[in-house]
């Protein structure tokens, strides 16, 4: 049942250009913007396994923050700064008499970008990310199933077999823009979702019992570079 992450690389575009601006009157090349995404995320995890109960919590921030260009009929983006500022989780199993748990630095894995670029669509463009999964529970079990962390649309996984938005309680996950809003401006917008999966899964002679919910908000920034003399 373990299901093991495939790792994707997060979406980069080499050659990074120094001076990108926008060009000025007469002159031919792309425009530019910066670009910046904040997520924030508070989660929760339930096991039964075999009469073993496990609960887990966690809550991060993620940003990203590079640069979004005009490539033909597409974007394409630069990578700058990728950090996690905050990152906390808990896990407490009932498999022995006194209440094991874990904190933060007991999880081996931390929140991190699997992929992340930008996708035109006619006038509007999307931006799709989708985050490292890793294995729950944490504390030693013969059985772990992986923990679904956000994603937008458009960035299910394709070893997961869940549809992730498929099971989005509240909000929206669809991080779309119009492209004439940026053309001359700044602009900064926030999406937020909440996500809830229970399931059964059959494990050897026994039920495994699954559920996984969190919340999501996602506040882009998009400006305009300045217009370079």
């Amino acid at each position: 049942m373990k299901t093991r992450k495939k790792f994707w690389p997060t979406a980069l575009v080499l050659g990074v250009t120094a001076g990108l601006f926008f060009p000025a009157p007469g002159r031919s090349g792309p425009k530019k913007w910066d670009l910046r995404l904040t997520l924030q995320v508070s989660g929760r995890y339930q096991i039964i396994d075999q009469g073993v109960t496990t609960n887990g919590d966690y809550a991060f921030t993620l940003t990203w923050e590079g640069t979004m260009e005009e490539d033909a009929d597409d974007y394409r983006l630069v990578q700058g700064d990728v950090r996690l500022p905050d990152w906390e989780a808990h896990e407490v199993s009932s498999a022995t008499s006194i209440r094991d748990i874990l904190i933060t630095t007991g999880f081996p894995e931390k929140p991190s970008f699997r992929y992340f670029y930008v996708l035109k669509e006619g006038p509007c463009f999307q931006i799709v990310f989708s985050l490292e999964e890793f294995d729950i529970p944490v504390h030693p079990s013969a059985e772990h199933v992986t923990l679904d962390l956000p994603r937008t649309a458009g960035g299910d996984l394709l070893h997961s077999d869940i549809d992730y938005d498929a099971h989005i309680k509240q909000g929206s996950n669809v991080l779309k823009f119009s492209s004439g809003l940026i053309a001359s401006r700044p602009i900064e917008r926030t999406f937020a979702w909440t996500w809830r999966h229970q399931r059964w899964l059959p494990t050897r002679d026994q039920i495994l019992f699954s559920l996984n919910d969190h919340k999501a908000t996602a506040k882009v920034f998009i400006r305009p570079q300045a217009v370079r003399p």
